[in-house]
């Protein structure tokens, strides 16, 4: 789309036009979608973090300024939607400063070895097996750290945690997918 169709088009939904708010939902629905249904695997949450992310687009929409494209507008409004969710998921799990039983994260963890003899469409669908197996809020620790690669300090500031709660917190979701990931490599 160019920027005079994207100007245009935005010119028409700031007029309340119902088919220019149509051809913009056709236009982005999908993209955003995709974009959030690969960070999230709930497809309810994915339906209504999309929907927020075209209230919150239609409510600043007057505002934009066309220094990016839309898409790229729109893909910055759905990472913060899904960085809210990440941190009420998170919000939600327990934070405990006792976790001498936790083992730590190592760099022999199942995955390594099985990445270099599998096919990478394999492991990653593996993956995503074994991360619908963990809490959500682990999940979404998990992802916002190696998946959008949040230093732990960005993490704590977004959750208002301490960097210590936060690191026991991606120990427990790490060895929790270890847990289950090597559960699944003797099931199969």
């Amino acid at each position: 789309m160019s920027l005079e169709e994207e100007t245009q088009l935005v010119a028409d939904v700031l007029l309340a036009d119902r088919k220019a708010i149509a051809d913009f939902v056709h236009q982005f629905s999908d993209m955003v979608f995709g974009f959030i249904g690969k960070r999230i695997d709930n497809q309810s949450v994915v339906e209504d973090l999309c929907q927020d992310v075209f209230l919150a687009a239609w409510a600043q929409l007057s505002s934009f300024q066309f220094k990016s494209s839309l898409k790229t507008w729109l893909c910055a409004i759905a990472q913060n939607k899904v960085s809210d969710f990440y941190r009420r998921q998170i919000h939600e799990l327990p934070f405990e400063d006792d976790c001498d039983e936790l083992e730590i994260f190592s760099p022999e963890a199942p995955w390594i070895s099985i990445e270099q003899s599998l096919d990478r469409r394999i492991l990653e669908k593996q993956i995503q097996l074994t991360m619908l197996e963990l809490p959500e809020g682990y999940r979404a620790i998990l992802r916002w750290r190696y998946w959008d690669q949040k230093s732990l300090s960005d993490v704590a500031l977004q959750t208002g945690k301490t960097i210590k709660s936060v690191e026991r917190l991606l120990a427990r979701a790490r060895t929790q997918f270890a847990a289950k990931w090597k559960e699944g490599r003797h099931g199969n």
